[in-house]
């Protein structure tokens, strides 16, 4: 996954938004799919969260910035 892709994520992510939402959006005229690697990555690395008490990760899991 090209860098540019993680930051540009990383920019454009809302705080408090969903992460089905945040991939369509990210996504543009792309499948949604292909935003998940940056999202991902970005969770991976502690600079998104998001609460798994409720149940695994989901779409409609609620992303939160962190830094």
């Amino acid at each position: 996954m090209p860098e540019a892709d993680e930051e540009r994520a990383w920019r454009e992510v809302v705080d408090g938004e969903e992460l089905a939402l945040a991939e369509r959006r990210l996504a543009g005229h792309r499948q949604s799919e292909e935003a998940r690697p940056s999202l991902m990555a970005l969770l991976w690395s502690g600079r998104l969260t998001t609460g798994l008490v409720a149940g695994p990760l989901s779409g409609a899991c609620v992303l939160r910035r962190n830094g």
